[in-house]
């Protein structure tokens, strides 16, 4: 029964250490997902002020 009980506990933690990859793999995606966007952002602001010419749609509310 214990030995059972061993197996059950070294699955769980065998779980759990899958999962903690897999959250650190995730927050290493955002993050990088994060900056790509605002280095976009940034490269638009730059070409809309350098050629004076509006990149970004504007949202028409109706």
């Amino acid at each position: 029964m214990s030995k059972k009980l061993s197996q059950t506990e070294q699955e769980l933690h065998d779980q759990i250490y899958e999962l903690e990859k897999k959250i650190k793999s995730l927050e290493a995606e955002l993050k990088r997902s994060n900056m790509a966007r605002d280095a976009y952002d940034c490269m638009i602001d730059l070409a809309e002020k350098t050629y004076n010419i509006p990149v970004r749609k504007k949202s028409d509310a109706k």
